[in-house]
């Protein structure tokens, strides 16, 4: 059996590339939740902020993130091999600012204003995240600006607090639907 599309169906565009405004505008409506990506250890940490972060696989347990290539905790991921994904809670927002470069810290250090601790790399893990995802690197990617993290995850909890999300450039908290 084959599949013929009605001469009436409405074809998609296929121009090989969308200008970056036009697909930056459009990705302001795609709801996500909120990571500080972390690596290094109690000695030397970098953070940022991350939004591109996905489950990848149950087996192996496995997640993927992208972080811009310029960034110092890309480089940093790169050199170590390891980080934590920390999902942000509901009430972790002022988090997400600092990590994301928005808002600075009294002394500087982004890492002061919240308490951390470690699960099996030595990677700053966030005490209260919703989740926590410690990882190896198991591979990378560069494409385009950014550089796709494949995380083998070997440690993993869970505060089962609500996650914070971000769409349309703010911080949101969200809420179930009526059935």
């Amino acid at each position: 059996m084959s599949f013929t599309q009605p001469a009436t169906a409405a074809q998609p565009s296929l121009a090989p590339n969308c200008d970056s405004q036009t697909f930056l505008d459009a990705m302001r409506y795609v709801g996500t939740g909120v990571t500080v990506v972390t690596t290094g250890d109690a000695d030397w940490r970098k953070g940022s902020t991350v939004s591109a972060m996905c489950s990848l696989s149950a087996e192996p347990a496995s997640i993927l993130i992208c972080v811009n290539r310029d960034s110092n905790t890309g480089a940093a991921i790169k050199a170590r091999g390891t980080f934590c994904v920390n999902v942000l809670n509901a009430e972790q927002s002022d988090i997400a600012r600092v990590f994301a470069g928005m808002r600075d810290t009294a002394d500087g250090d982004r890492f002061s204003e919240s308490r951390w601790d470690e699960l099996a790399t030595g990677a700053p893990a966030l005490e209260n995240a919703a989740a926590s995802f410690d990882c190896h690197v198991g591979r990378m990617i560069d494409y385009g600006t950014h550089t796709i993290f494949v995380g083998d995850v070997v440690a993993a909890r869970t505060s089962r607090a609500e996650p914070l999300y971000y769409y349309n450039r703010d911080f949101h908290t969200g809420s179930p639907l009526d059935a």
